[in-house]
């Protein structure tokens, strides 16, 4: 069946993907050129008063840990990097619910908060394994799910539809192929592509569902984790917390990050994901209603472990009851 709506079509011939404010795409298209000079993109960002004060607003939140303050654009750009305020620039235009419906069927404070928390946990997971670009990896989680914000901003209804089906099918990803053409990891990429982003990060937000795949980057990986170690918004598969701890497992093995390294990651995120929404006046859910989410998400895992190791208890018992007959045959 062919899907209803081309959305590599759109993404190619759309220009105002996001209606993203005149001075973020003006940083995209210079940006794009390969170019730029530290110069010329602060004075592009200073003429956005919005912008730039979201932007100072990050740079001196207490994310960052800077020893001094930051007074300029230009300071920001030359303490947090070119790439790195391309990315946030990009993140303070589409953290805004006015892109949004309220009544698409996902929970847009809920969304915000997931996002952060999968950048924080990106830039933690990022040292943690010693890469050398955590703030590379900090954006990547902030931007990871531009193809989802895409169709949610262009195909509200369309997509309320994929999510009423995917709580029956329990796969948002199949309904959006049937819907898009593709899943929004793949509509991620190829607005990643659009806006020359690195070509690294523009990978891990086209895998950032796909586990399994032989050749990952350690970024792909490092976002595949903090994924994982994040409450789903969205209905990704039957067997998601049975996959959800495989992931977590192999993964964290992948990056030699031990299990002690990824509880001080989880105990700090809370605290940091509200610090980082406080500073970029970004609305987020309440600090309560987060814990009381990864209470229920604990217990749901709890359940599912408890299941699992019954599972092996019985087929333990029946390996064990085949081996006695086995015995007693041989015996006889």
């Amino acid at each position: 069946m062919s899907p209803k709506i081309d959305v590599a079509g759109e993404i190619a011939r759309n220009n105002e993907l996001m209606a993203l404010p005149e001075a973020v795409i003006k940083v995209l298209e210079s940006a794009a050129k390969d170019e730029i000079s530290i110069d010329s993109l602060s004075e592009i960002i200073s003429k956005d008063p919005a912008l730039t004060g979201r932007l100072l607003k990050i740079a001196n939140s207490p994310f960052y840990g800077l020893s001094h303050n930051v007074n300029s654009i230009h300071q920001a750009v030359m303490v947090l990097g070119l790439t790195t305020v391309k990315c946030l620039a990009l993140s303070a235009a589409l953290f805004t619910k006015n892109n949004i419906k309220d009544d698409i069927g996902i929970n847009i404070s809920a969304l915000y908060s997931n996002l952060i928390s999968v950048a924080v946990t990106c830039r933690k997971l990022a040292i943690a394994c010693n890469c050398t670009a955590p703030e590379n990896a900090f954006t990547c989680g902030l931007l990871h799910e531009i193809g989802l914000l895409y169709f949610l901003h262009h195909h509200p209804e369309e997509y309320r539809t994929a999510i009423l089906n995917a709580a029956k099918s329990g796969s948002i990803l199949e309904e959006e192929r049937k819907i898009f053409g593709m899943t929004h990891p793949d509509a991620g990429f190829l607005i990643a592509e659009k806006w020359r982003l690195p070509r690294e990060i523009a990978s891990a937000i086209s895998h950032h569902h796909y586990y399994g795949r032989k050749e990952t980057s350690a970024l792909d990986e490092i976002v595949l984790l903090a994924v994982a170690l994040n409450r789903e918004i969205l209905p990704i598969g039957q067997s998601y917390i049975e996959d959800k701890i495989t992931k977590i497992s192999v993964l964290s093995q992948k990056l030699n990050i031990n299990d002690s390294q990824l509880n001080d990651i989880a105990r700090s995120i809370p605290k940091e994901v509200t610090s980082f929404a406080r500073s970029t006046e970004i609305e987020i859910e309440e600090i309560e209603t987060v814990l009381a989410r990864a209470n229920q998400e604990l217990f749901s895992t709890y359940m599912s472990i408890q299941r699992l190791f019954k599972e092996r208890q019985e087929l333990t018992r029946k390996i064990l009851d085949e081996e006695r007959e086995r015995g007693l045959l041989e015996a006889k």
